[in-house]
């Protein structure tokens, strides 16, 4: 039975079969607990277990179907043995890591395998399928180019991929008491897709929800793709110019300031690495969208919210005429409560305020 029906929602209603069950993505069919007996033995077979999915095996079977020859292919989802030799690739069950059989599962205890570049986190399935296919699938279905394959390969792990091997491993974001919880991560909502405990469920509803989880995980992978390709990489050639021109900005190089607006941050610490000049930024000047200009903080690169300098701490959280009295003269609009960003009316006005709080760092 092909189900042609969209749901929009993850619990979908509930509907009964006891046979072979498929749905669809793209050309890729699903099918639970059996080889159908029209499929024929060349059809490439994307092979993972049935029952309760998790993000990272949605993800793997997913990417797969971006590329050749499983774009055309079947996803079986069992966990019989007899299914799992006849696929082509198995992920995330069998308890095998073989790259030359195309068997990619990570839970046996002999398993250590990481992504390399310096990152030490433990693969899941996505993970694996992304460290043997990634590259392919970026240059033949997102067609990035051999130039920018190094650096969106690893921007993709450490931004998209990282986190949903570590999740699926057990790794805690960090070490000791969290101070909050982060829950709307793609892994959480992918798990949202699943049969709930207290609602009937069967093999076709199953298969549906594994459907309706692989269209989201595809999605935002293009969409990050996307944005890496249209909006982050054109941004690289501004923050260099920025950099440098720093001593034409101040004296002392540790300000920089962009033509315009735009995503710097990962440009930054990437640029600062090659020129040998790690930290010595520490502000950041733009104008914004409604004719006024912000000076904001460069954090430390691996502390989330910790600067490497903040702005004047008796300006946090000040605004207007308020705020014009400490900075001095007119123009002043706010800073922001933590004093990682602030704003002014002129170029002039933000460029005091940088200065200033560059002396206070020397006062201290």
């Amino acid at each position: 039975v092909y189900l042609k029906r969209h749901f929009t929602r993850p619990f979908v209603n509930n509907i009964k079969r006891n046979y072979n069950i498929m749905a669809n993505i793209g050309n890729v069919k699903v099918y639970s607990n059996k080889v159908p007996e029209d499929i024929s033995k060349d059809i490439p077979k994307i092979g993972t277990h049935n029952g309760h999915f998790h993000c990272d095996e949605v993800l793997a079977t997913s990417l797969l179907t971006l590329i050749k020859p499983y774009n055309n292919g079947v996803i079986l989802r069992s966990r019989n043995p007899d299914i799992w030799n006849q696929c082509d690739v198995l992920v995330d069950v069998g308890a095998v890591y073989d790259p030359s059989q195309h068997r990619y599962d990570h839970h046996q205890n002999t398993f250590q395998e990481n992504i390399g570049m310096g990152f030490t986190t433990r693969l899941s399935s996505a993970g694996l399928v992304y460290k043997h296919f990634g590259k392919q699938i970026l240059k033949e279905a997102c067609g990035v180019e051999e130039k920018h394959l190094e650096f969106v390969y690893k921007y993709l792990y450490k931004n998209f991929f990282e986190h949903i091997d570590a999740i699926d491993n057990g790794i805690n974001v960090a070490d000791g008491d969290l101070k909050y919880k982060i829950t709307t991560t793609l892994s959480s909502r992918v798990g949202y897709f699943n049969p709930s405990w207290n609602t009937p469920s069967s093999e076709v509803d199953e298969s549906e929800r594994f459907t309706q989880a692989m269209q989201l995980t595809r999605s935002e992978f293009l969409e990050t793709v996307n944005y890496l390709l249209k909006v982050l990489i054109p941004a690289r050639s501004i923050v260099e110019d920025a950099i440098s021109k720093r001593f034409d900005v101040h004296k002392s190089g540790r300000v920089i300031h962009l033509s315009q607006q735009c995503p710097w941050k990962t440009h930054l610490y990437d640029l600062e690495r090659e020129l040998k000049i790690e930290g010595q930024i520490l502000f950041v000047l733009y104008g914004d969208l409604n004719g006024n200009y912000r000076i904001q903080c460069v954090s430390k690169e691996s502390s989330g919210f910790e600067n490497r300098l903040s702005i004047v701490k008796n300006w946090w959280g000040i605004r207007g005429e308020d705020l014009d009295k400490l900075v001095g003269g007119n123009g002043a609009i706010f800073v922001h409560a933590s004093g990682f960003i602030g704003g002014h009316k002129t170029f002039e006005g933000v460029m005091s305020m940088a200065d200033q709080s560059l002396s206070a760092m020397s006062d201290d």
